[in-house]
């Protein structure tokens, strides 16, 4: 007796788990001597994708976090070098505007010079400590 797949109709051979025309699991029961047809499937088109609905606050939240130009990272890194107006407009700009570029730029721009501070008092204290050791040496030597 043949044996046809249930998926496709295909007949199959003896021993088979799985149907080699369209992969359908041959089932483990009374061999059917009949083969199945499928009926054809009709494919529906699909409507074109309209475009998402976006509210106007978030459209304008979106327009606002756009990317920052070349050119502001350039003159707002010119400001912040200015000091103390720079600082005070570095630490303005990292908590007010609404544009997380401008934001998180200031952020950084913060961050280093609180790094730099730490960086320079630890040096004047290691220079304080040693600074009398080295005028010692210093002074022992013969010209």
């Amino acid at each position: 007796m043949a044996k046809f797949c249930t998926g496709c109709g295909m007949e199959l051979t003896d021993g088979l788990m799985f149907c080699t025309g369209c992969g359908t699991k041959v089932p483990e029961g009374v061999p059917t001597e009949e083969k199945v047809v499928k009926e054809p499937v009709t494919v529906q088109a699909q409507p074109e994708q309209q475009q998402q609905y976006i509210p106007p606050m978030q459209a304008l939240q979106q327009a606002e976090n756009h990317s920052a130009s070349t050119a502001h990272f350039f003159w707002m890194m010119l400001v912040y070098a200015l000091p103390l107006i720079g600082w005070f407009i570095c630490i303005i700009m990292a908590f007010a505007p609404k544009n997380e570029s401008k934001k998180h730029f200031a952020r950084a721009i913060l961050i280093w010079g609180i790094v730099g501070i730490v960086i320079s008092i630890i040096g004047l204290i290691i220079l304080s400590l040693l600074g009398g050791g080295i005028a010692e040496v210093l002074s022992e030597i013969q010209y």
